[in-house]
């Protein structure tokens, strides 16, 4: 595990999601998580800033993390509940814009969600399959709760569809897909988790997940890179896990 950068935008407060560019090679974008304006700055690997872009159509209230698609598009995750006693979440999607400069960019589809028995903290959304998929923060009977919601769904509120454990033994801060689907890496406090998906992440319930350890108070983001695992903390710093299970992805 190495540390690879420090981002540099004096903005980022409170960094609390990371993805890397679909689109646009050598980009990561990541986002503070509340108590600021609804904004995304663009990166590089190192944590040297490209741009910054309001985004109009959002509010900004616990926003957890930051997801992409095939699709140059980004979703946000405000998905964050301290209290768990949120009504309801959303996730934001934008297409994604060139990220060398700054301006504004505009929500163009927004999910609201709900829970089907109580409210929940959660601070990992990634896409695939046609699904946005959330995970749970808290650590509860063993492990934490994987959801998901369609991509499909016209209605005015989506109650998330339960699938399941992740058997973990931390909480969790974050997490990500590989671009094939294969992978699901999810980062904690403790350190971080590989768990082998085959293309539906339904599947982590049934795997163990590999398992590095690297303590970190503020691990907060992470995305899959052939690599390895990159991940930042809420002050800034930027790391890779390149064991082998994180590599190749």
């Amino acid at each position: 595990m190495l540390q690879i950068g420090v981002m540099t935008d004096s903005d980022i407060t409170e960094s609390s999601g990371l993805v890397a560019s679909r689109k646009f090679p050598g980009v990561f974008w990541t986002h503070n998580d509340h108590g600021e304006s609804p904004r995304l700055f663009a990166m590089s690997r190192n944590g040297f800033s490209a741009g910054k872009f309001h985004v109009t159509g959002a509010t900004i209230s616990d926003w957890e993390d930051i997801s992409t698609d095939d699709s140059g598009n980004l979703y946000i995750a405000d998905i964050g509940d301290n209290d768990e006693n949120r009504d309801q979440i959303q996730v934001y999607r934008i297409i994604e814009p060139n990220p060398h400069g700054s301006g504004s960019v505009r929500v163009d589809r927004t999910w609201r969600l709900k829970y089907k028995d109580k409210a929940h903290d959660a601070e990992t959304l990634f896409i695939q399959g046609g699904y946005g998929w959330i995970v749970n923060k808290h650590v509860k009977n063993g492990g934490v709760g994987l959801y998901r919601f369609p991509l499909a769904s016209t209605a005015r509120t989506t109650t998330l569809e339960y699938l399941g454990l992740l058997r973990v033994a931390a909480d969790v801060s974050g997490g990500t897909i590989s671009r094939d689907g294969s992978s699901l890496g999810l980062v904690t406090d403790m350190g971080a988790y590989l768990f082998s998906v085959g293309g539906n992440p339904a599947n982590a319930v049934r795997a163990r997940g590999y398992f590095y350890r690297y303590e970190h108070p503020q691990m907060e983001g992470s995305t899959l890179l052939p690599e390895g695992m990159i991940t930042s903390a809420e002050n800034g710093d930027l790391f890779l896990f390149d064991a082998p299970p994180f590599r190749g992805h």
